[in-house]
């Protein structure tokens, strides 16, 4: 929860927004000596970069590495588990207990008829501002959203021109506040837009 984009924090309601994704990975562990990559150092695509120089100079036999992980989908390309995909909550910090959990994003395409939205898997964070509001994008719908951060309700969205997996960012020119973000896209379709609203 909150790994990719991070979470935001509000210092004046102590709450704590995080987007999270539920989806079953595989994963499968084999020795280092059985790893694919090059025999000039096997261990060095799978052993982290934080290891000390003494033991990234160890024999790559003696760790156990993982070959990646890989989201368990069903054959429409969604996790293999009931929705919600992808939640936004908030957290309060003062009492340890939720105040609100949303569907975050939407697959119409399974959305049962009368059904809360699916929620979506996503990597963009939340972020949340002075006014009262919660800004996240990230999912796979390629909406920016904004939420009420009190209650979560919905109060405002846009469709991007592309799935934007960056957190966004708020800043002020002459007293006006904007909000912006890189829209990237994906590595199948990628894109190349930074984006700015201005709020009201």
């Amino acid at each position: 929860m909150g790994e990719w984009g991070g979470a935001a924090f509000d210092p004046a309601t102590n709450f704590l927004y995080i987007k999270s994704n539920d989806a079953p990975d595989i994963i499968t562990i084999i020795k280092g000596d059985q790893t694919k990559a090059s025999s000039e150092s096997p261990a060095r695509s799978s052993v982290s970069s934080q290891l000390g120089t003494t033991e990234r100079n160890a024999h790559a036999d003696q760790y156990l590495n993982s070959t990646g992980y890989k989201t368990w989908k069903d054959p429409s390309g969604n996790p293999a588990i009931i929705p919600p995909w992808g939640t936004l909550h908030a957290l309060n910090l003062s009492t340890g207990e939720y105040e609100w959990q949303i569907p975050l994003g939407n697959d119409e395409a399974r959305q049962a008829k009368g059904a809360p939205e699916t929620g979506q898997e996503g990597k963009a964070g939340p972020i949340v501002t002075a006014g009262g509001l919660v800004f996240i994008s990230g999912t796979d719908d390629k909406r920016l959203r904004a939420f009420d951060k009190s209650t979560g309700k919905l109060l405002w969205q846009t469709t991007l021109p592309a799935l934007a997996n960056a957190t966004a960012c708020s800043y002020q020119v002459n007293g006006k506040q904007f909000l912006a973000l890189s829209v990237g896209g994906t590595t199948e379709n990628p894109s190349g837009y930074l984006m700015a609203f201005a709020l009201p």
